[in-house]
């Protein structure tokens, strides 16, 4: 989704199931897919994901991945990864 205002996004969230790996690929399977809406990029942080999975009730340990392209995800471990 495009927001006329540059500085909001949506975030696409998988949960509920798990990122398989397939040879040098890693795929998600099962879960659902939430949508958060209108997420203003100026105050978000690895801590403000770890929110957001608070309120889904998450209480594991978390890894946070970005969607690259196809089948290819990379790992978020700092912050400066999320504007990348």
């Amino acid at each position: 989704m495009v927001w006329a205002n540059p500085d909001k996004f949506t975030y696409k969230i998988y949960y509920g199931g798990q990122i398989l790996k397939k040879g040098n690929k890693k795929h998600y399977s099962g879960g659902e897919i939430v949508y958060l809406d209108c997420v203003f990029s100026g105050c978000q942080s690895l801590v403000e994901c770890h929110n957001i999975a608070n309120e889904l009730r998450y209480k594991v340990k978390l890894s946070h991945y970005k969607k690259l392209q196809v089948g290819i995800f990379e790992e978020m471990v700092c912050d400066a990864q999320l504007t990348n």
